[in-house]
């Protein structure tokens, strides 16, 4: 519980002095939705969701392949980021780009990964860049990361039966559930910060 109320403040630290607005705030959403721990999802709620939205369930078993390339956090983590997505996009290959830059650049390589092998603050960097495209810089913990995405195996389907379906449609399930709540968090901290602006000077 303290680790979470430690996160609370700092997020609300962070809109004060930087704003709702700022880009970094939904991805450090994503990082607080991480570690909350979600009930168990009801089975006939996950039924529901394959009978109504098989699409979004066949989006949770997409598998990508692409690099990686992750920088410790630091005074240089920054502008180490921009040179590495730049050289990118300019068709240098990841490793190529990672090894010019020794220990200061980890890179990875990811065959066939889904939504469900990334951290939430990492899954719209993977799954929402184009197939041969570079991602933007996302902060994670620890790291500054960017993406080259290789290819993609789309989800198929036929029944809730099928291999892997039952577990895609929970993950699903679970995914809608962080994102209603880090909008419900969100506007939380919005009036936690216009009753602060507006609350009386005692002093």
């Amino acid at each position: 519980m303290e680790a979470l109320l430690t996160r609370d403040r700092k997020l609300l630290g962070f809109l004060q002095k930087n704003g709702v607005n700022h880009p970094s705030v939904n991805n450090l959403l994503q990082q607080f939705s991480g570690v909350i721990p979600f009930p168990e999802v009801p089975q006939d709620l996950v039924n529901k969701l394959w009978e109504d939205h098989p699409e979004q369930v066949l989006l949770e078993m997409e598998q990508r392949t692409l690099a990686i390339l992750m920088v410790p956090k630091g005074n240089r983590a920054q502008k180490i980021a921009e040179v590495l997505r730049n050289k990118l996009r300019e068709g240098v290959a990841p490793e190529i780009v990672a090894g010019e830059f020794g220990p200061e650049v980890i890179f990875r390589k990811r065959i066939d990964q889904k939504r469900e092998d990334f951290p939430p603050e990492l899954q719209d960097m993977v799954f929402n860049t184009p197939i041969g495209g570079v991602s933007e810089i996302v902060e994670g913990a620890g790291h500054l990361f960017i993406s080259k995405v290789d290819a993609s195996t789309p989800g198929k389907a036929d029944d809730f039966d099928d291999p892997g379906v039952k577990e895609a449609a929970e993950n699903a399930f679970v995914s809608q559930r962080r994102k209603q709540w880090e909008k419900n968090y969100l506007e939380r901290l919005k009036k936690r910060l216009k009753d602060k602006s507006v609350a009386p000077n005692t002093k």
